[in-house]
């Protein structure tokens, strides 16, 4: 789940910008315009940073992806990053994490790294490529944000020049402006649905409906570098009937070389698989006897099909 969400990521951050002209006398629409509809220009490295802070929503007070990401040489390559999922509730902290160097893949948990088997990290590989391609299929004339479903245009209302804003050390003209919300979740849910399809859960119309009615007002900010008009942070504020939730979007760091290496010492797949069993008391063992290797078998011989991947889960 974690690389899943790691790919939606960096799917997002490929986004592009403008043509090099500074903001000067553009109005709000036509800054939103060069930075969310423009194909000129692709972010090839940088910092992403993806927050959500909640308020009345059980269990979960924040959430955090970030790390480093770098695009890789060849076409259909799994990127290069370093993600890490943090999440806040309860007065505690859960971290997990995701690492491709582009040849290999490891996994965070409680501290310690796992390496993913090479057989395993290549169905990775080509269930990415695969994914990639039938997203630029789908939306091969329209901007990288397309991919993921989300189209800001769509359902950003009456925008607004507000002064500037400094951007993790960019100066960045700031554009606030109303929000469709029908239109808005209507992407979240082709987004969700993206994501389900890893996850093995989709959002249903009704759960799209149900959100619907919990939202009282939103609102968004766009800030877009002043002399590159590229994005450099997105946050989305929505007041719920039983709270609020702030959504940040912030890259950084853009184009610049990103330092991704391979963890030292990593430990096999399977003593993560034997660690969650015991966590979730099955001791070393996984529910009916089989242990991480059958598990790990299970998920090689699933290959590209997702859900005999999925149904693999049985055996935690």
């Amino acid at each position: 789940m974690l690389i899943a969400l790691a790919l939606a990521a960096f799917a997002v951050a490929g986004c592009g910008g403008g043509d090099g002209d500074a903001a000067g006398d553009k109005s709000a629409q036509e800054l939103l315009q060069a930075t969310f509809d423009d194909e000129s220009s692709t972010i090839s490295s940088g910092v992403l940073t993806v927050a959500a802070e909640l308020e009345g929503v059980d269990g979960v007070d924040a959430l955090e992806l970030s790390g480093p990401f770098e695009s890789a040489d060849g076409e259909g390559a799994l990127p290069r990053f370093a993600f890490t999922l943090s999440v806040e509730g309860g007065g505690s902290t859960f971290e997990v994490g995701a690492t491709s160097t582009g040849d290999e893949g490891f996994l965070r948990f409680q501290g310690a790294d796992f390496a993913v088997p090479d057989e395993l990290f290549e169905q990775f590989v080509s269930g990415y490529d695969e994914q990639r391609r039938e997203a630029e299929d789908e939306v091969a004339d329209r901007p990288a944000l397309a991919t993921l479903g989300i189209e800001p245009l769509r359902w950003v209302t009456d925008p607004e020049r507000a002064g500037e804003a400094d951007v993790g050390g960019v100066e960045t003209v700031r554009v606030t402006a109303g929000v469709d919300v029908p239109k808005l979740l209507a992407d979240v849910r082709k987004a969700a649905d993206r994501a389900g399809e890893a996850a093995g859960r989709e959002l249903t119309a009704g759960d799209v409906e149900q959100l619907a009615e919990s939202v009282r007002s939103a609102s968004v900010e766009v800030f877009t570098g002043k002399d590159d008009l590229r994005l450099r942070r997105v946050v989305v504020d929505l007041r719920l009937a039983s709270g609020s939730a702030k959504l940040t979007l912030e890259i950084a760091g853009l184009d610049e070389p990103q330092k991704i290496e391979a963890p030292a010492e990593p430990k096999p797949l399977e003593d993560l698989v034997a660690l969650l069993g015991a966590a979730t008391g099955q001791g070393g063992a996984t529910q009916g006897g089989a242990d991480g290797r059958e598990y790990l078998e299970c998920i090689q011989q699933a290959g590209d099909d997702l859900a005999k991947a999925q149904d693999c889960a049985e055996l935690l």
